[in-house]
């Protein structure tokens, strides 16, 4: 394990493509449940596997990413325990990379978004919505 201080922001995806996995460890606190720490996005884009220490939203996301590893917070046996596993499993390290990165390219990539928003502004997606019946029915006509 290595520490580096702190580095200018066009440096990060080269230091990150040098891990081999990330830790993300989070106080067991309730302000920390609705928590997306910038760094998971960060390290799940590089391709990087993580371990996880936090319950909430950010544990929900790694797990549907299938992108690394969720342990108790304030756990240092369970944290050591995942660590250790992943040193152990260089395939087990390879799928939560591949499928982290894909899943943030899929779902946060803001290029991606900026065309489905365009389209939806557009009008190419007509049905959108259409199921909530709290919604107005779509108009004709351009927006």
């Amino acid at each position: 394990m290595r520490f580096v201080a702190n580095q200018p922001a066009q440096r990060v995806p080269s230091i990150l493509a040098a891990f081999d996995a990330a830790l993300i460890p989070l106080r067991k606190l309730d302000l920390f449940r609705g928590a997306l720490p910038s760094k998971l996005f960060e390290a799940m884009a590089s391709g990087v596997p993580l371990v996880l220490s936090v319950e909430g939203e950010a544990k929900d996301l790694v797990t549907a990413a299938n992108a690394g590893l969720c342990v108790e917070p304030e756990n240092p046996q369970a944290m050591a325990a995942a660590i250790l596993r992943l040193v152990s499993d260089p395939a087990l390290r390879r799928t939560f990379a591949e499928s982290g990165r894909r899943y943030v390219v899929l779902n946060y990539d803001r290029r991606l978004i900026g065309q489905r928003v365009d389209r939806l502004l557009r009008g190419e997606a007509a049905d959108y919505g259409r199921e909530d019946p709290e919604l107005p029915e779509r108009q004709g006509g351009s927006a």
